[in-house]
């Protein structure tokens, strides 16, 4: 009986403990609340030049990967398309993606012609094994800046706004 008697005692002193425990804890997250510091949103241009610009670092085209090279390429203008005009490209075939991109009013006819040679020479490349030289690497890679320059958000300052 003393023994039944200690257990039930030494079980509420367990039970205690983590009560104190809980309400510690929930203590400290009341008195310190965590501050979420909510980060600048980059420009949708900007993430894109930066991607393009580390793509060309990584020289994929001068180690002849150049189904690798095409698939960052157009997977970072699909980012770009979808931020930038909610084109969701992800789930779309280049001919959709294109059909959508000539919908859109704030894409001029010569920016979608460039759209439109990236990603065929991208679909060559990574679906008929097309191979191509380092010359027009680099010309898609630049069309694919030009067309992300021409295309950015005009971000209105605070000086229009007075």
């Amino acid at each position: 009986c003393i023994y039944a008697i200690g257990g039930t005692m030494q079980k509420i002193g367990v039970g205690i403990y983590f009560l104190i425990l809980h309400i510690r804890k929930r203590r400290l997250n009341i008195e310190t609340p965590q501050v979420i510091e909510e980060q600048p949103k980059i420009p949708s241009h900007i993430k894109a030049l930066q991607s393009l610009e580390d793509l060309a670092k990584k020289r994929l085209s001068e180690q002849r990967l150049q189904k690798q090279y095409y698939t960052e390429l157009t997977e970072i203008l699909w980012l770009y398309l979808e931020e930038r005009f909610r084109i969701s490209a992800y789930e779309m075939t280049s001919s959709e993606i294109l059909s959508q991109v000539k919908l859109n009013n704030n894409i001029s006819h010569d920016n979608y012609l460039l759209l439109d040679n990236i990603f065929t020479i991208s679909d060559f490349v990574k679906f008929a094994k097309h191979e191509t030289d380092q010359v027009i690497d680099k010309n898609m890679l630049s069309n694919a800046k030009e067309f992300v320059i021409n295309t950015k958000e005009e971000i209105e300052s605070n000086e229009s706004n007075k």
